[in-house]
């Protein structure tokens, strides 16, 4: 059983953490004030409708990271899974995008996703879902 244990001072930084952090965050921190007044996770899990896996996940972080532990999913301070394109690829399709496929040996009129993917993949060995391209695409069409 996790048990965290708070001072009034550590108890005052959680509320007002929950007054400045994201809905997500402000309910982590959430989960240890109820914790450190003597819920335990599977309480938690029933009241905030999650899975006790996760109160003790964020229970956890608490204890070994404070307040940065409830930053961001992995309390890295943000969430998600990282993007796949980097700059560099983006800048690579962009410089693609703005020249013909003759240019580089393809006899096709226009740019397709398939058809960079490949070229990304031949002469980079990158490998990226068309529909990563696209939306590559889309971002450099914006900008």
């Amino acid at each position: 059983m996790i048990r965290v244990e708070l001072s009034d001072q550590e108890k005052a930084a959680l509320r007002n953490f929950r007054k400045e952090a994201s809905p997500k965050e402000a309910e982590k921190a959430l989960m240890v004030l109820l914790n450190s007044e003597g819920c335990s996770a599977v309480e938690i899990a029933k009241i905030l409708k999650r899975s006790p896996h996760t109160v003790r996940r964020w229970l956890n972080a608490y204890a070994e990271k404070g307040l940065e532990g409830l930053k961001g999913r992995n309390g890295n301070g943000r969430s998600g899974r990282p993007p796949k394109v980097k700059g560099e690829v983006r800048e690579t399709i962009k410089e693609i995008l703005s020249s013909h496929p003759r240019e580089y040996g393809y006899n096709e009129k226009r740019w397709s996703a398939p058809l960079i993917g490949y070229y990304l993949y031949r002469n980079y060995g990158l490998l990226l879902s068309e529909s990563t391209i696209r939306r590559v695409i889309r971002e450099c069409n914006t900008m």
